[in-house]
Parts: structure tokens; sequence; C-alpha cells
């Protein structure tokens, strides 16, 4: 009974497919948007992006800016729900790289049927840094009216 009720709360679903932007592609500062997911009764999404940046340039940062949008429609009309804090990792004469989980907890419970997560990574070093990323959200909390 309660190894059920544990998986009616909890659903883990790919938000957007793993992202890399590096020096040899031209999609830095550009949205990624992820997904469509049907969140109809989800009360709480749990965002979760591993990231691996293996060289930040001294002196030089890389963004990470996460935005929520939500629709009723699965393919159009979406709006921004909530924009996430952005996270900024900047390069020194010691550290070079970096590897992170970033963890962002965001209610839903005003949001239309289905939310997409939009992740954009901005390289202030675009000819020589690289970072990469994914999104996996887990939806909990099937308490929404």
């Amino acid at each position: 009974m309660l190894l059920s009720h544990i998986k009616d709360q909890f659903n883990a679903v790919l938000g957007l497919a793993p992202i890399l932007v590096d020096n040899d592609n031209s999609n830095s500062g550009v949205a990624q948007n992820g997904s469509a997911l049907e969140i109809s009764n989800v009360a709480k999404l749990t965002i979760l992006m591993p990231v691996n940046i293996p060289l930040v340039t001294n002196g030089e940062t890389v963004t990470i800016a996460v935005e929520i949008e939500h629709s009723d429609v699965v393919d159009s009309g979406y709006e921004t729900l909530e924009t996430l804090d952005s996270k900024v990792y900047t390069g020194t004469s010691e550290v070079t790289s970096f590897t992170d989980l970033i963890r962002y907890d965001v209610d839903s419970s005003g949001a239309k049927k289905y939310v997409r997560v939009v992740v954009t990574v901005t390289l202030s070093a675009a000819a020589t840094d690289s970072c990469y990323t994914g999104v996996a959200v887990v939806k909990s909390g099937k308490d929404k009216v």
C-alpha cells in the first residue's frame, strides 16, 4: 500500500534532452525549449539540472538561465509561469572547470495543463569555453484542485 502511494505521488520525466554549448556551435545565448509535460493535478515540480563545465576561461563566465512556461495546448501558446534564478560560473586562474547539480522547486498549482522548461546557456568566451547540461523534472504532490 505504501509503495503504491509513493508511486502515485512522484513521477520523474525527462524535461529537456542534453544540451551542449561550446566553441564548435552557435547556440550560446539561444533558448532551448524542452518537451511539453502534462501536469494535471500536480502541485509541485522539482527541476534537476546536472552541469558539467570542462572549461571556463579566467575572468569569463558561463550563465545558465531557466524559465518555466505553461500552456493549455501541448504545442503552442506558451507563456512564462516562472523565471528561476540564473546560475553564473566564473573562471579564475585556479578554477577552470565546474561540476554541479542545480535544483529548483516550483509551485505548479497555478499552472495550466502543460509546462516546459526553457534553458539558455550563455558563454562570455564562446570561442573557447563549453557547457554540458540537461533537465529532469520530478512531478509530485497530486493535490492540485
